[in-house]
This record gives structure tokens, C-alpha cells and sequence, in this order.
């Protein structure tokens, strides 16, 4: 089982399961939905953290934030590229994040790309951003001090 063997990773590598979040897809979690819950259910008694990523896109059904054992969403990016063009837009990521909130779950937002953006989706009371202004992907290395800094 999936659970098992990370869990088992993790321990002998000293790291707590605190530390590691599953990313999920709303089009990964719909395919088989019983399953699916009882796995990030029992992810999130090992104390893993569970994260809905790209929300917003694909299916984007509310039922998913009923169904599933949430600590986070990840806004997907196609709302960002929009927010400076479209009113409507910027109204459904404000709404977004309120009801996430109102959930008890943490919000991140997927794409920023500029101090501009950055500004806007923080006056919503975004949690988290990810996106090349914050910082572009790059390998770490194994030392310590840097694992530290990881996220």
C-alpha cells in the first residue's frame, strides 16, 4: 500500500509525516472517490497533510470540498492570468478564498508571476503563493542546511 511504504520512507529517513503534503487533482480524486477518501483520510491520521491541487479548473465541483479530507487548495493559475482583465474573476477567487477559510482550509494560490499579482491576490486573503516572482524550482542538495530552507 502507497501509505505504508512512504510512511516507512519517511521514518527511516527521520522526517515527520508533519512535514509531507499529498498533492491531489480534482480529476485524480473523482475517478474513484470511495477509495480515494479513505486513503487521504488515513494520510491525514499518519499526520500528512492533504492538499487539493489546480482547484478551479477541470471538474471545479464544490462537492469536492465536502467529500474530501482537506488542509489545503491550491488555486490553479488560469485564474491569475486573468485577474487584471476580468472583474468576474477576480470576484470568484475572492469568494474562493473566503469559503476556503470559512472551511478551516489554507489557501494557496499556483502563478505568480509579478509584484502586481502578487499585491491583488494577497488584498484576498491568500495564505500561500507559489510562482516564479516567489522563486523558480531548483534541485537541492542533500545538505542539511538547505533542507532546512526546503519547503
Amino acid at each position: 500500500m502507497f501509505l505504508a511504504k512512504l510512511s516507512a520512507i519517511i521514518s527511516r529517513h527521520g522526517v515527520p509525516p508533519q512535514r509531507i503534503e499529498l498533492e491531489v487533482t480534482e480529476q485524480v480524486a473523482f475517478r474513484d472517490m470511495e477509495q480515494n477518501c479513505a486513503v487521504l483520510h488515513e494520510a491525514r491520521k499518519l499526520g500528512f497533510r492533504v492538499v487539493l491541487d489546480d482547484f478551479g479548473t477541470g471538474y471545479s465541483s464544490l462537492a469536492v470540498l465536502d467529500r474530501l479530507p482537506l488542509d489545503k487548495i491550491k488555486l490553479d493559475q488560469a485564474f491569475v492570468g486573468e485577474l487584471r482583465d476580468r472583474a468576474v474573476t477576480e470576484k470568484i477567487m475572492r469568494a474562493t478564498v473566503a469559503l476556503a477559510h470559512d472551511l478551516g482550509i489554507v489557501c494557496s494560490v499556483e502563478g505568480i508571476e509579478c509584484a502586481e499579482t502578487a499585491a491583488l491576490v494577497s488584498s484576498f486573503g491568500c495564505d500561500q503563493m507559489q510562482g516564479y516572482w516567489i522563486g523558480r524550482p531548483e534541485l537541492v542538495s542533500p545538505q542539511a542546511e538547505r533542507l532546512d530552507r526546503a519547503s
